[in-house]
C-alpha cells in the first residue's frame, strides 16, 4: 500500500472512531429509588440526570427537560423557541419556556406515542429547523398578548407579580432571529447540564430505556449538580421599607386591582413555607369576609410565591375604577391585623382543611411531579420536601404559624401594586 493510501486509511479509521464514539449511546451508570415518593433516579454516562415516577391510570405521560445554561447566558437569544414545536396537536402537547435561569421543554402525550414524540422533540432540539414564517406568526401572537396584558387588569397584575418575584431576572422579549436562536439552542442543548423527568402511565424499564435512547443521545456534559444561582432567594431585591408599583390601564377600564404583600429574601425551609401558606389561607378568609361588607369587590386572591427574589405572601382584590387607594389601605390593614391577631384554632382548622384538599389534588397531577422533580437537584431540594407536604400541614401548630408570619412581618418588605385606569390628568 502506498504512503498516500496508508495516510488516507489512517485518517478514515480515526474519523470512523470519532464518529463511533459520538454515536455510542449513553448507559446508566447509577440507579436508585426514593421509596417514599416512588421516584427512580438514573445517572447517564453523558452527564444527564433522569427521574421516573410511575403514575398509573390514564394512559398518558408527561416529560420535562430542564437545561441549566451558564449564569451569563443571554436568554433573550431564545426568543421564538416555542415556534420550533408548532404543529403539535391534541392529544400531544409540547411547551417550551426560558426563565428562572433554565430552559424547559414539557411534553405531554399518550403513552403509546411517547417514544415517537420525545424522539422528535430531541431531534428538533439537536437539529432545529426554523421556518421564518412560523417565527413571524409567533412574534405576532406575542405582540397581541402584550396588548392584552396592557389592557386587562388581571393580566397586568400577573406580569407585575412575576417581575417582583424574579428580581428582574426574567429577560425582556425581543424580535426572534432564526440564526441567533439556532446558535443559542445548540449551545444549550449541546453542553448545558440537563435534568429530566418522565412521569405517568409508563413502567420503569420502558421509561429508562426511552431516556437512554433520546436524551442519552445528546453530547456529554457536566453532571447535574445544585446551582446556587438557581435557588429561591438567590437574588434578593435591594429595596428596603416599601416597594410600590403603579400600572396604568386605558382610561375606559371598568376596574382596578390592588395587591399588597410581604416580600423577604430568605425563603426558609419547606416547613416554613407551608406555615406561611396556612397563614395565607387564614388571611384569605378574613379578607373575603371584610370585603363582602364593603364597597369593594369581594373575590380576594391570596397567594404565596417564591423565586429568585425570595418569598412573597400577597393578597389582592378588585374594585371600581377609582377605588384603588382606599382598597390598598383596607388590605394593608388586614395584613397588619394577621400579625397582631394570630389565627384562632377554628381559623387554623378551616385553613388546614382547604390547603390539604388542594395538596391532595396536586399530588395526583403528573405535571406537578414532572415540573418539580425535573429541577429538584438543580435548585437544591430533596424529594423528601415534596412527600412531606401532608405531614407538615397536619402537624403545623398555631404557634409555628404565628412565629413564621411574625418573622415575615418583621423582616419582610411591604409590597403595594395598584393596577388602575388613567386619571383625566394622565390621559
Amino acid at each position: 500500500m502506498s504512503i498516500v493510501l496508508r495516510v488516507v486509511a489512517i485518517v478514515w479509521l480515526a474519523l470512523a472512531g470519532v464518529a463511533a464514539a459520538q454515536l455510542e449511546p449513553a448507559r446508566i451508570t447509577a440507579l436508585s429509588q426514593h421509596p417514599e415518593s416512588g421516584v427512580w433516579t438514573a445517572s447517564l454516562s453523558n452527564g444527564v440526570l433522569v427521574h421516573h415516577r410511575p403514575m398509573a391510570g390514564d394512559g398518558r405521560a408527561v416529560v420535562c427537560l430542564t437545561f441549566a445554561p451558564d449564569p451569563g447566558f443571554d436568554a433573550r437569544s431564545l426568543d421564538g423557541l416555542p415556534a420550533l414545536f408548532e404543529g403539535a396537536h391534541a392529544p400531544i402537547s409540547i411547551k417550551a419556556s426560558w426563565d428562572r435561569g433554565t430552559v424547559r421543554v414539557f411534553v405531554a402525550t399518550p403513552t403509546d406515542t411517547l417514544r415517537s414524540t420525545l424522539t422528535d422533540v430531541v431531534e428538533k432540539l439537536r437539529r432545529p429547523v426554523l421556518d421564518p414564517r412560523v417565527l413571524e406568526a409567533w412574534e405576532q401572537t406575542e405582540r397581541e398578548h402584550d396588548a392584552l396584558v396592557a389592557s386587562v387588569p388581571s393580566r397586568a397584575l400577573d406580569l407585575a407579580l412575576d417581575e417582583l418575584l424574579s428580581a428582574d431576572q426574567r429577560p425582556s422579549r425581543r424580535a426572534p432571529d432564526a440564526d441567533r436562536l439556532t446558535h443559542s439552542l445548540a449551545d444549550v442543548v449541546g453542553r448545558a447540564p440537563l435534568e429530566a423527568a418522565i412521569v405517568g402511565d409508563i413502567g420503569r424499564e420502558e421509561a429508562l430505556t426511552l431516556a437512554v435512547e433520546t436524551v442519552g443521545s445528546l453530547p456529554p456534559r457536566e453532571p447535574v449538580r445544585t446551582h446556587e444561582d438557581l435557588r429561591a432567594g438567590a437574588h434578593p431585591r435591594s429595596e428596603r421599607g416599601r416597594i410600590e408599583r403603579r400600572i396604568l390601564l386605558p382610561a375606559e377600564s371598568p376596574e382596578s386591582i390592588v395587591l399588597v404583600g410581604l416580600l423577604r429574601g430568605e425563603v426558609g425551609d419547606w416547613r416554613s413555607v407551608r406555615a406561611l401558606r396556612l397563614a395565607a389561607s387564614v388571611l384569605e378568609s378574613r379578607l373575603e369576609d371584610r370585603l363582602r361588607d364593603s364597597q369593594h369587590g369581594y373575590e380576594a386572591r391570596i397567594g404565596l410565591g417564591f423565586d429568585a427574589a425570595g418569598i412573597l405572601l400577597f393578597a389582592a382584590a378588585s374594585t371600581g375604577p377609582e377605588g384603588a387607594p382606599s382598597l390598598t389601605q383596607e388590605i394593608e390593614a388586614q395584613v397588619a391585623g394577621l400579625a397582631a391577631s394570630p389565627p384562632t384554632p377554628r381559623e387554623l382548622a378551616r385553613a388546614r382543611g382547604e390547603v390539604v384538599s388542594r395538596v391532595e389534588r396536586i399530588l395526583d397531577d403528573p405535571w406537578y411531579w414532572a415540573r418539580w422533580v425535573s429541577e429538584s437537584t438543580l435548585r437544591g431540594f430533596s424529594l423528601d420536601d415534596i412527600v412531606r407536604a401532608r405531614e407538615d400541614y397536619a402537624g403545623l401548630t398555631g404557634g409555628e404559624i404565628e412565629a413564621e408570619f411574625g418573622s415575615l412581618w418583621h423582616d419582610g418588605v411591604l409590597v403595594s401594586v395598584r393596577v388602575e385606569p388613567r386619571s383625566p390628568a394622565e390621559r
